[in-house]
C-alpha cells in the first residue's frame, strides 16, 4: 500500500507542477497585458484595419479591399464581427488583441515540452509580450497558431486535421504566417513521403484530404491578396538597402539579441540542435521562406518577431525527439541552446519592460490627443481636412469621417488611384497634418507641407506628440499638427 501511494504521488507531481506554472505564468502575463493595453494608444496601422472593417461590407472588404492592403482575411474578419455584430467601440481593439495574446500564452504554458523555467519566461519575451500582443495587429494571433502547429506537427500523420487547421489559420493571418505554414507543411509532406509505404491506407486518405484542404486555403489567400495593377502602396520597408546580404542580418538581429553576430550564431546552434534530433526541415524551410519574403516582398523591423517564433516553434518540435539524436552531440548542443535562451530571455525581458515603461509614460501615437482637441473645438466633416495615411489614426476616434477632403466620405485610406485627396481644402477651418517617420527625416519632409499650409493662411494651434517604441527604444515619430485658418484667433 505505501508503494502504491508513492507511485500515485510520483504521477501527480508533474501534473501539479505543470498546472501551477501554467496558472502563475498566465496570471503574470495577464497583468502585463492589462497594464500595457490600458496605456497603449493605437497608431495608424491599427486604425486602418479597424476603419476598413467598420466602414465596408464584408464581401467588398475581403474580395476587393484586402488586395490593396496585402493582408489575408482572418484579422479583418475578427474586427468586422466586432463592429457589425457586437458594435464595439474603437477602444476595444486593444482588448481583442490582448485576448488573442493571452490564448497564445495559455497554449504555450499548457502544452509546450520545455522545462518549467522556459515555460515561465518565454511568454515575457519582447514580441510575445508587447509587439505581438499589445499592438493590435494580425500578429497577435501568430504565437497561438505557430505554437499549435508545432504541437500538432509530431502526430500529423495519424491526426492530420488538427495540424492542417493550425497551419491554415497561420496562412489566413498574415504573409509571414503563410511562409511558416508552407514551410511546416512541406516538411511534414517530406517526412510522410519517406515512410509512405508503411502508412495505412486510411491514414493516407486523411493526409491527402488534409493536404488538399490546405492547398485550397493557400489558393484562397492568393486570390484575396493578389496585388492589383493599380495598387499605389509599395511594400518596400523602412529605407532598407536592396542587397539581401545587408537586409538579412538586420532582421535576424532584431529577432534575437539586437546584434547580428550573436543572433546568427544562435540560429546556427538552434539549427544544429534541430538537425541532430532529425527536425531540421521544420526549422530551415520556414526560416528560409520567411527571410526570402522579407527580402523580395515585404518586411519591416517589427516583423522580425516572426523569426523569433519560428525558432521557438522549431525547438518545440525538436525537444521531444531526444531518442533520435546523436548522444555525443546532444548534450553539448542542448547546453548551448539553453545558454542562448538564457541570454535571449535577459535581453528580451529588458526590452519588454523598457518598452512598456515608454508606452506607459508616453503616447505611442498622437492621434488620441489630436482627436480630443478636435472634438473640444467642435471640428467636424464640414470644417476639417486631413492629409496622409497617418491621419486615419485620428479618424478612428470618430463614428464617421471627420475629414471633408477624404473621397466618398470614407474614414480609411485607399491605396489606389481613386484616393484623390483634395489638397486645396477650400472652406476648411481646421487642417490636421502628420509628422511621421524617423525624427530627422520626418521633420524635413513635414517642413515643405508646413510652409504650403501656412502660405494659405493656416496657423498651427496644437501639436499632439507621439512616437513608436520598439525593443526598449524610441522609434519613428507619429505627431499631429492641427492648424486653424486665420491668425490664431
Amino acid at each position: 500500500m505505501p508503494q502504491e501511494v508513492q507511485n500515485r504521488s510520483a504521477e501527480t507531481v508533474p501534473f501539479v507542477s505543470r498546472k501551477f506554472t501554467t496558472v502563475t505564468t498566465l496570471a503574470a502575463y495577464c497583468t502585463v497585458i492589462l497594464v500595457g493595453i490600458t496605456h497603449h494608444e493605437p497608431f495608424h496601422d491599427e486604425a486602418q484595419a479597424w476603419l476598413m472593417s467598420r466602414d465596408l461590407g464584408y464581401r467588398y472588404l475581403v474580395f476587393h479591399q484586402l488586395a490593396y492592403e496585402g493582408n489575408p482575411p482572418l484579422w479583418p474578419t475578427i474586427l468586422w464581427v466586432a463592429n457589425h455584430w457586437f458594435h464595439l467601440p474603437y477602444q476595444s481593439i486593444g482588448w481583442i488583441a490582448g485576448m488573442c495574446a493571452i490564448a497564445g500564452c495559455w497554449f504555450f504554458a499548457r502544452y509546450s515540452p520545455f522545462p518549467a523555467v522556459i515555460r515561465i519566461l518565454l511568454p515575457f519575451t519582447y514580441f510575445i509580450a508587447f509587439q505581438f500582443a499589445i499592438v493590435a495587429r494580425p500578429y497577435v494571433l501568430l504565437p497561438l497558431f505557430a505554437f499549435a502547429a508545432a504541437h500538432f506537427f509530431h502526430d500529423a500523420d495519424s491526426h492530420p486535421w488538427r495540424f492542417v487547421v493550425a497551419v491554415s489559420a497561420l496562412a489566413l493571418l498574415c504573409g509571414h504566417g503563410v511562409m511558416l505554414a508552407v514551410g511546416l507543411v512541406a516538411s511534414r509532406v517530406w517526412y510522410a513521403f519517406r515512410k509512405w509505404d508503411g502508412v495505412p491506407l486510411q491514414a493516407r486518405k486523411g493526409m491527402i484530404g488534409a493536404a488538399i484542404v490546405f492547398g485550397i486555403v493557400i489558393a484562397f489567400v492568393a486570390l484575396v491578396n493578389w496585388p492589383p495593377a493599380d495598387r499605389t502602396f509599395l511594400n518596400t520597408g523602412l529605407d532598407r538597402p536592396a542587397s539581401a546580404g545587408d537586409v538579412l542580418p538586420g532582421f535576424i538581429s532584431v529577432a534575437f539579441f539586437g546584434s547580428p553576430i550573436p543572433s546568427m550564431a544562435f540560429l546556427v546552434v538552434v539549427g544544429a540542435f534541430c538537425a541532430n534530433r532529425r527536425r531540421f526541415l521544420p526549422f530551415a524551410l520556414p526560416m528560409a521562406f520567411t527571410l526570402a519574403f522579407f527580402v523580395k516582398v515585404y518586411g519591416n523591423v517589427w516583423h522580425g518577431g516572426a523569426l523569433t517564433l519560428i525558432a521557438f516553434a522549431a525547438l518545440w518540435m525538436a525537444w521531444p525527439c531526444q531518442e533520435r539524436a546523436d548522444p555525443k552531440l546532444d548534450s553539448g548542443l542542448k547546453a548551448l541552446v539553453l545558454v542562448g535562451l538564457a541570454v535571449l530571455f535577459a535581453v528580451h525581458i529588458y526590452w519588454t519592460a523598457r518598452t512598456l515603461a515608454l508606452d506607459y509614460s508616453g503616447a505611442y501615437s498622437g492621434s488620441l490627443d489630436a482627436a480630443k482637441y478636435l472634438r473640444s473645438v467642435g471640428a467636424d466633416a464640414s470644417s476639417t481636412c486631413g492629409f496622409d495615411y497617418e491621419s486615419v489614426a485620428v479618424q478612428a476616434y470618430f463614428p464617421k469621417s471627420i475629414f471633408s477632403n477624404f473621397p466618398q466620405g470614407e474614414s480609411f485610406w485607399r491605396w489606389d488611384p481613386t484616393n484623390r485627396i483634395n489638397q486645396s481644402c477650400d472652406h476648411a477651418i481646421w487642417i490636421v497634418g502628420a509628422i511621421s517617420g524617423p525624427p530627422g527625416k520626418a521633420l524635413q519632409e513635414f517642413s515643405q507641407g508646413d510652409r504650403l499650409v501656412r502660405s494659405r493662411g493656416f496657423v498651427p494651434v496644437h501639436i499632439s506628440k507621439g512616437q513608436l517604441f520598439f525593443e526598449g527604444g524610441e522609434g519613428p515619430l507619429v505627431d499631429f499638427v492641427i492648424y486653424k485658418y486665420g491668425a490664431g484667433g
